[in-house]
């Protein structure tokens, strides 16, 4: 299931485009983004968590899903994500 999953994806970007995956099925997205996630640092995202930044991909008011160790924000139809550096940082990482 890895390698079928591998060759539809192809090569996930650091940075991606919100507007490319905005057109895709939900299954897509949601295989994309955990493997998205996951290759930006943040292993093991729970079907909520995928959902949630599923919905920064729809557009409208959200721009910021809070996740566990971090978060993902949309801007320029982008994804970022933002690593939580803890209480003392005075702002996160931005990877």
């Amino acid at each position: 299931e890895k390698e079928y999953w591998r060759g539809v994806l192809g090569k996930i970007p650091k940075r991606p485009d919100v507007r490319v995956w905005r057109n895709k099925p939900i299954a897509w997205q949601r295989r994309a983004i955990r493997v998205w996630l996951q290759g930006v640092g943040h292993p093991g995202a729970n079907l909520h968590e995928i959902d949630g930044v599923r919905k920064l991909l729809q557009g409208g008011q959200t721009a910021s899903w809070q996740l566990r160790g971090g978060k993902v924000e949309r801007s320029g139809n982008k994804l970022f994500w933002f690593r939580e550096m803890g209480r003392i940082a005075k702002r996160a990482e931005r990877c």
